[in-house]
């Protein structure tokens, strides 16, 4: 760390470049800034690089008049600097304190706001909040309130309590100091213990209660982005110092707005923490109409229950989405039918059901028929099966084995509904079959000749036999087991013969062939290569 803060220090003492007019800047300011004036007169402006290099050398002389005048200069003139790596070189690395690094930036700003870059402002507010300066980090946040930047830069958050703070009017200094000494130490420098919470909330109930939505705004600041193993425990310490707001929110009749119990219940969902306090909370405003509906408070906070198995507090939340009619989509009714199973409550799923069907914009999918099929097997008291089953035909929704399996169940089980016919199951009537149509009457003769053709093929009676079986005999045993070479006998007998079918003959001997003389021995051929 020291070796890249040396580097860093060489970096930005090496853009004041050797030349007549800084070495003599830096032999003598006062005598170099007449020069500097002359150059100016004449026309002879100087470069953006030694326009840098003398606020460089002027700035580490601590000439703060001097630096003014230039930067003043530079700003005016419109001289291309760098001012985002001018002033972050300077405050992290430059010799000189950062108050007065912090009271140049102020004098560029008090010339022309829009002149220094947003980045610039971000590194010199968080060098006054470093310094617990609060009084001119808020007096140049002010430039910036409204523009984008990222939560890591600088935490808008954070700034909004600090500025509320400050603004309470009538309130004592002393406890307004502590309350902002003590937000800092907690969310912008890190340094906090077992305890410090309930002590920050006293010192933030002594200047003002009212600020408590927006330090829980603070505390909960939207993270839509995936939480990994090691900010369990950040998100775990947000969601413990956000319970007690919300608990004294809600004895003190303070409106919250709907995102931040969003937000809660979604970080309760992440780590499967148990959000049933909160929740509780949750309903009683939203009943005394301190909270207003929304479909994300609400489903968040049913995902968060299901999420450890709170389903009957998570109906509760579902009833009253209901019953202040806030549109659904697909996924949100899938999720209550499913509910309405794991809480055998029949009469809102029937409900649910219907007022999908009944949604034109509301496709079902395959989740929905296994959601309906679930609620079907606890009851079907108030379900018209032809219409369930024509509502998913309607949408294409074929079911799986499952789901058919269990259909048929569904169906055979209930006495009081017969099997549809599929044709009734259709959703258009032009694939209803059509009735059977009257056959033309026949003529006496052509009655004659169909009865004609119909005797002419009818088979005859079979008579019953009156032959009798005759019983096996002995003979007959005998000739079997003499025929079948398996037979009891055959295989204890060795003397008998094998007996061969009819159709085999034997083969006729025949006449031994005559000896033929032996030949004589022929003679041996003579070789080349033989050495007799």
């Amino acid at each position: 760390m020291q070796r890249v803060a040396k580097q860093g220090l060489r970096r930005w003492i090496s853009s004041a470049h050797s030349s007549p007019l800084t070495k003599h800047f830096n032999e003598n300011p006062e005598k170099a800034m007449a020069v500097f004036r002359g150059l100016d007169t004449l026309g002879m402006v100087p470069d953006a690089v030694q326009v840098r290099g003398i606020l460089v050398t002027l700035s580490r002389g601590q000439h703060a008049a001097e630096v003014r005048e230039v930067l003043e200069y530079a700003i005016k003139r419109d001289v291309a600097i760098n001012w985002n790596d001018f002033f972050r070189s300077g405050v992290e690395h430059a010799q000189s304190s950062s108050s007065d690094l912090i009271a140049l930036f102020e004098s560029a700003v008090a010339i022309n706001p829009s002149a220094m870059p947003t980045s610039s402002y971000i590194t010199m507010i968080r060098q006054c909040l470093k310094t617990r300066d609060v009084a001119r980090a808020l007096s140049l946040y002010k430039h910036i309130e409204g523009h984008d930047f990222k939560l890591h830069q600088l935490n808008k958050s954070v700034m909004r309590v600090l500025s509320e703070l400050s603004d309470v009017a009538g309130a004592d200094a002393a406890a307004v100091a502590k309350a902002q000494n003590l937000t800092l130490d907690m969310y912008v420098h890190r340094t906090r213990s077992d305890g410090d919470f309930a002590a920050y909330l006293e010192a933030i109930l002594a200047v003002d209660h009212s600020i408590l939505v927006s330090c829980l705004r603070m505390i909960l600041r939207k993270d839509t982005s995936p939480v990994p193993d090691h900010r369990h425990d950040q998100i775990q310490a947000h969601i413990a110092d956000a319970t007690p707001i919300f608990e004294y929110c809600s004895k003190h009749d303070l409106e919250i707005p709907p995102e931040l119990f969003t937000w809660y219940f979604l970080k309760c969902k992440r780590i499967h923490a148990s959000p049933s306090i909160v929740v509780t909370q949750f309903l009683a405003m939203m009943s005394a109409g301190r909270v207003s509906l929304s479909v994300a408070a609400c489903m968040s906070a049913v995902h968060s229950c299901i999420g450890v198995r709170e389903n009957q507090l998570a109906i509760e939340v579902l009833r009253v989405a209901l019953a202040g009619d806030l549109p659904m989509d697909q996924w949100h009714y899938n999720t209550a039918l499913w509910l309405c199973s794991k809480t055998t409550d029949s009469h809102m799923a029937l409900a649910l059901f219907n007022r999908m069907r009944l949604t034109e914009s509301i496709a079902p999918s395959e989740k929905t028929l296994t959601a309906v099929l679930l609620n079907l097997r606890q009851s079907t008291t108030g379900w018209d099966l032809p219409t369930v089953l024509a509502y998913f035909a309607q949408h294409q929704i074929k079911p799986t084995s499952w789901e058919y399996s269990q259909l048929v169940e569904i169906l055979s089980s209930t006495p009081s509904i017969a099997y549809p016919v599929m044709e009734q199951l259709k959703p258009s009537e032009t694939d209803a079959p059509r009735p059977p149509t009257k056959k033309k009457a026949s003529t006496p003769a052509e009655k004659a000749l169909a009865a004609a053709d119909a005797a002419a093929l009818v088979k005859p009676k079979r008579t019953s036999s009156t032959r009798t079986h005759r019983p096996r005999s002995a003979s007959s045993e005998a000739r079997r087991d003499a025929y079948n070479p398996h037979s009891r006998g055959n295989r204890s007998s060795t003397s008998k013969e094998r007996r061969l079918p009819k159709s085999w003959q034997p083969r006729p001997a025949s006449a031994p062939e005559a000896s033929e003389a032996p030949k004589a021995p022929e003679p041996k051929k003579e070789s080349s290569c033989s050495i007799m």
